[in-house]
């Protein structure tokens, strides 16, 4: 086979001109690694068992795509994993896909809630209170909407240490404002629902390994307009906001450095830290945006899907790339903080500018976020009391 391609080539080719197509090919094949290695950032070493013991919610709109690859690493960690999905518990198809997770990790578990609805949040909610605050003696299972078979529930006779939740949530099948709006309420409801159940726990471990919530956030949706009237009110959690640059690279590095900052009296206060990630411009997103495109007749939409498919496979990322800075966060031990009015640097600006310039953007206003702390602290110590 190599023999007759070869013959071919030296019948439509010069010699001269067979050097300079392969010179031409072994550079573009260069410039697609580096740039694919670019795009793609640094990958997370994940080691068995590092996660061993971590209970872990994973809310997600289906097990395609992102968050199966997501839970197909959390459960080489040995993470305790339970996923909450929309669709019912008894749909086959996600059955089939835990039951084959459950090779790599038995405490992969499955539950539904759907986070458009206030009812169905207080119902998971008391479910798992229900199952955490349960005495050290009584047995229970985790949340498996009423099922009590062996192959989707799981005894336990510690009390339940809630680590993580993520928030992987997404409504392709909706316009694009809608599941915006969607997207920023959900986690709210969530979290207000599950609040009581973080403040009255007596477990010295909350104080020192906070629960993290994780929300997942789109590029598309993460810029703040400098006139807009929220701005004033964001610009004490700009240093930790997501960024929204082709940088990806770049983005990781400024989630590892800052990002992840919490004011000291509100991480020992709450013991919760909220840690927004965007993962960057992902595959499936770009191509649910030529999708809810304004285009009409069919032959455009496929001919602008053709051509830009190579694009989009080159400069986003794919499942396993996109997962990445998620692990990541899971995976580290402890949560820096800084003082009201210290100057976060701004690692994207030039190395050469001065500490002032480089931070300008993001410095942080002392005044403003006192007087936010100090009525945030007013209402915890309320909640307390009543307890």
């Amino acid at each position: 086979m190599l023999y007759i391609l070869t013959s071919i080539l030296t019948r439509l080719f010069h010699f001269k001109q067979l050097i300079q197509i392969t010179i031409i090919l072994l550079i573009s094949l260069i410039l697609f690694k580096l740039i694919r290695s670019w795009v793609a950032g640094p990958f997370t070493p994940i080691l068995p068992g590092t996660l061993k013991g971590h209970t872990i919610i994973l809310f997600a709109s289906s097990l395609k795509s992102l968050p199966l690859q997501l839970v197909e690493n959390l459960a080489q960690t040995g993470a305790q994993v339970l996923i909450v999905l929309p669709t019912p518990i008894t749909d086959p198809t996600n059955i089939q896909i835990v039951l084959l997770l459950r090779q790599l990790n038995p405490n992969i578990f499955l539950d539904q809630c759907d986070l458009r609805s206030a009812e169905d949040c207080l119902r998971f909610t008391q479910k798992w209170v229900t199952t955490a605050t349960s005495t050290p003696t009584t047995p229970s299972a985790l949340p498996t909407s009423g099922t009590t078979t062996t192959t989707t529930t799981t005894t336990h006779t510690t009390l339940i240490k809630l680590h993580a939740v993520i928030f992987l949530y997404d409504l392709p099948d909706l316009d694009p404002d809608v599941r915006h709006n969607i997207l920023i309420s959900s986690p709210l409801i969530f979290i207000q629902t599950l609040l009581p159940y973080l403040l009255q726990t007596t477990n010295p471990n909350y104080r020192q390994h906070p629960v993290r919530i994780i929300p997942i956030i789109s590029p598309f949706h993460s810029i703040v307009p400098k006139n807009s009237n929220q701005w004033i009110h964001l610009q004490a959690h700009e240093a930790r906001l997501a960024k929204t640059i082709w940088k990806t690279f770049e983005y990781s590095r400024l989630i590892k450095s800052n990002s992840n900052k919490i004011h000291e009296s509100t991480s020992t206060l709450l013991p919760i830290n909220i840690l927004p990630i965007c993962i960057g411009y992902t595959r499936d997103d770009l191509f649910k945006l030529i999708k809810f495109n304004k285009i009409n007749k069919q032959w455009k939409n496929s001919l602008i899907k053709f051509l830009s498919c190579p694009l989009i496979y080159l400069f986003s990322k794919n499942a396993n790339e996109s997962i990445q800075i998620i692990i990541w966060v899971l995976i580290l031990k402890s949560i820096e903080i800084f003082e009201p009015g210290e100057i976060i640097q701004d690692f994207k600006s030039n190395k050469n500018q001065s500490k002032k310039e480089k931070s300008s953007d993001l410095f942080i206003d002392k005044e403003l976020l006192n007087k936010e702390l100090e009525r945030n602290e007013m209402i915890i110590r309320k909640l307390m009391n009543k307890k």
